[in-house]
C-alpha cells in the first residue's frame, strides 16, 4: 500500500512495525477479547496441565497435528490477505497500463496516493466482512485446538 516505508516503534516487541500492521494487530486483539479469548486461553492452559503428562511423542501424532495447525493458519492468512492483495495488484497493473498509454504522466508521483487510497478503501470495505468472519475463525480455532489436543493425547 506504500505505508511500508513508514514504520513506528512497536513497544511490545521493541522493533519497528508498519502502520497497517499495527492497526490490524490492535483490531485482532480487540476481537480476541470480544469473543472471550482470554477465558478460552486460560481454559486451554488448565486443560494442558491434565493432558501433558499423557503426551506420547513416539506415536508421530504431534508433528501431524502441528502441520495441520500450520496449514489452517496459512489458509486463514490467505483469506485475510487476498482481497487487499488482489485490489493492489489490479491497481498496479492499471498504473502500468496508464504509464505506457500516457508516458508524460508521472506514475511514480501518482502511484503512491492511488495505492494508498485504494488500499485504505479496500480495508474499510472488507472490515464489514471481517466483522462476521473473525469471530467465526476464533471459535473454529478453539474447536480445532481441542480436537488436535485430544488427537495428540490419545
Amino acid at each position: 500500500m506504500g505505508l511500508g516505508v513508514i514504520n513506528v516503534l512497536d513497544p511490545f516487541h521493541a522493533t519497528e512495525a508498519s502502520i497497517m500492521g499495527q492497526i490490524q494487530t490492535f483490531t485482532a486483539l480487540l476481537v480476541f477479547i470480544a469473543v472471550d479469548g482470554p477465558a478460552q486461553l486460560l481454559f486451554a492452559v488448565q486443560k494442558s496441565f491434565t493432558w501433558v503428562p499423557r503426551l506420547d511423542l513416539s506415536s508421530g501424532a504431534l508433528p501431524r497435528a502441528v502441520f495441520y495447525l500450520f496449514s489452517k493458519i496459512f489458509y486463514v492468512s490467505l483469506i485475510f490477505v487476498l482481497p487487499m492483495l488482489g485490489v493492489l495488484f489490479v491497481t498496479h497493473v492499471m498504473l502500468g497500463i496508464l504509464s505506457k498509454a500516457s508516458p508524460q504522466l508521472n506514475v511514480m508521483v501518482l502511484g503512491f496516493p492511488i495505492n494508498f487510497a485504494m488500499g485504505l478503501l479496500t480495508f474499510i470495505f472488507i472490515l464489514d466482512y471481517y466483522q462476521n468472519l473473525i469471530p467465526e475463525i476464533f471459535m473454529r480455532m478453539f474447536e480445532e485446538m481441542d480436537l488436535v489436543m485430544s488427537r495428540v493425547m490419545g
